[in-house]
């Protein structure tokens, strides 16, 4: 099984971490995906987080 979260500007980190932390903890593969054309999204308090291609 595979999930995708999606991410904008200004996300929220603690639901994409939190999010991301159960599924992976019941072996489910989780895709971060940018909403932009930018592999760079910037978090509610300005964390940088580069997303792979």
């Amino acid at each position: 099984m595979k999930f995708a979260l999606f991410l904008a500007q200004g996300f929220e980190e603690g639901e994409e971490v939190i999010t991301t932390d159960i599924l992976r903890r019941t072996n489910i593969a989780v895709d971060l995906i940018s909403i932009t054309n930018d592999l760079h999204v910037t978090s509610s308090v300005k964390l940088l987080w580069k997303l792979i291609n």
